[in-house]
């Protein structure tokens, strides 16, 4: 395998990659934002993803490099050459996902009026062109994961983290070009998306690959690599989880509200996904590659090591953020998006539901680790059958709260964090109980450490929100500090003295 960096700096390349596409996250929800505002032009862009995501989780498109990446780490680790499995799994999801799309791409309208029935006239076939254009940016999506997954599998991460950078970008151009020629609309920020996604998310992701030693090969008509990509996918193409669909859950129950609900949940969402991508997403996908050549060695030790150390470090560093953003999200919608066509009383609305989704940011780092140590020894149905028990629940709560913005940010967060937790449960059973008992005591350490800072913010928050801010980031640091919680001095001296 080609020399690679290790964990902690992995985890820094994908935070820092994570970070400035969340920034022009940012620009693009504040382009968004300042020509469309919080509209039922923005609901209609929003929509216009539903189709097409469900569509690309059907072939694990949610998880295509976390499928592919344990068989191509077994090759790796053995000496063989990749380029044959690669290929024969490249040829095999290029047809699904060719099938998929044009059945998709005809039954549009007809999609669309059952699952949108509030949508209807001139702006329900703006929605079918829309969908349709979603689509080939799904497929971009899909074939560049496989792509990425190589670069992964010998831990580069560098060009990976420039897929959504590129993808962003191309949205905001797209929105201001549409916006100069005076037709502002959401075809144009979806036009601008596709085009991102051409260069970013495919065409920099086969360069990446290839300059790794990626080759197309005409692979064996039975290679063995298709049964494994198609054992491994096989849970996730059939269980939707919590996680998978909660993207979906604005767009599905939010169309039965005010106009602009669907909007306010998205903006809120991905002010949360911020923190989420920086801390967790950068901590799964970091220590993936290594828990998968680990599992291809048979190494348990050292994976059950790295997944222990991968959630202390993360969560320590998400729950002083999640503070920052639960306590000032008033401050960060207003400062991110409150320009142009966003008024102060969207900022309101979108600020109140910010601080309910992000409350569940540090399970969403318990998740995105846990899941991973399941995929990379093969477990895919473990995740996915406890994910999809949660689905089942939270679907009929959604129901109840459909068309209210806060309910349903509540249940998703809810679902989130009933989730994480029944997955780490079932992790740490089968771990042995000296290492269990260490990882409980850390997680009653924190809890109080928790619950110091949070009674905190809520005594000074009413006073005055910057200060509880700080005062319950200090008191949590403190407590950690005197609990013994080793990862909090550790990351001190390391913001002190720098390598």
């Amino acid at each position: 395998m080609s020399q690679s960096p290790r964990i902690g700096t992995a985890a820094a390349i994908v935070a820092a990659g994570v970070l400035l596409s969340r920034v022009l996250g940012f620009g693009r929800d504040l382009t968004m934002a300042v020509i469309l505002g919080r509209t039922a032009e923005t609901d209609l862009y929003q929509y216009a993803f539903t189709i097409p995501d469900f569509a690309f989780y059907l072939v694990a498109g949610g998880f295509l490099s976390i499928t592919l990446i344990p068989i191509l780490a077994a090759r790796v680790e053995s000496g063989d050459d990749a380029s044959s499995a690669f290929s024969a799994v490249f040829r095999t999801v290029g047809i699904i996902l060719a099938v998929l799309t044009a059945a998709a791409a005809l039954s549009a309208p007809t999609l669309v009026e059952v699952i949108f029935p509030e949508v209807t006239g001139n702006a329900a076939s703006r929605l079918v062109a829309m969908t349709r254009l979603a689509l080939v940016l799904q497929v971009l999506f899909a074939l560049g994961a496989l792509f990425s997954a190589v670069q992964f599998t010998h831990r580069r991460f560098v060009i990976p983290t420039l897929g959504p950078i590129i993808y962003n970008a191309g949205i905001i151009v797209g929105g201001v070009v549409g916006n100069l020629d005076g037709s502002p609309s959401p075809e144009a920020f979806l036009i601008g998306g596709v085009a991102g996604a051409l260069v970013g998310s495919f065409g920099l992701q086969w360069w990446g690959a290839h300059r790794l030693g990626l080759r197309f090969v005409r692979p064996e008509p039975n290679d063995p690599a298709v049964r494994e990509y198609l054992t491994l996918a096989l849970p996730l193409m059939v269980g939707q989880t919590v996680i998978a669909l909660d993207e979906q859950w604005p767009r599905a129950f939010g169309q039965f509200g005010p106009e602009g609900t669907t909007a306010g949940l998205q903006y809120a969402r991905r002010l949360m996904m911020l923190p989420v991508g920086v801390i967790a997403q950068a901590a799964g996908v970091a220590a993936y590659p290594y828990l998968a050549g680990l599992a291809a060695r048979g190494d348990a030790p050292g994976m059950r090591s790295t997944v222990d150390r991968s959630i202390r470090v993360a969560l320590v560093i998400a729950v002083p953020v999640t503070l920052i953003v639960v306590v000032l999200s008033d401050v960060w919608v207003r400062l991110a998006l409150q320009w142009g066509a966003f008024t102060a009383d969207d900022t309101v609305v979108v600020a109140s539901l910010l601080a309910v989704y992000a409350t569940v940011t540090p399970f969403w780092v318990v998740h995105q680790v846990i899941t991973r140590a399941f995929y990379a020894r093969r477990q895919m149905w473990t995740p996915v059958i406890v994910g999809t028990v949660v689905t089942l629940v939270t679907i009929p709560t959604l129901f109840f709260v459909a068309g209210d913005g806060t309910g349903i940010a509540a249940v998703s967060a809810a679902a989130v964090g009933v989730y994480a937790s029944a997955i780490a449960v079932v992790w740490y059973r089968g771990v042995p109980a000296a290492e269990r008992s260490a990882m409980a005591r850390f997680a009653g350490r924190l809890s109080v450490a928790i619950a110091g800072a949070v009674a905190t913010a809520l005594a000074i928050t009413p006073l005055h929100p910057a200060a509880a801010a700080i005062s319950s980031i200090g008191v949590f640091v403190a407590a950690g500090y005197f609990l013994g919680i080793e990862e909090i001095p550790s990351l001190l001296r390391r913001l002190v003295r720098p390598r």
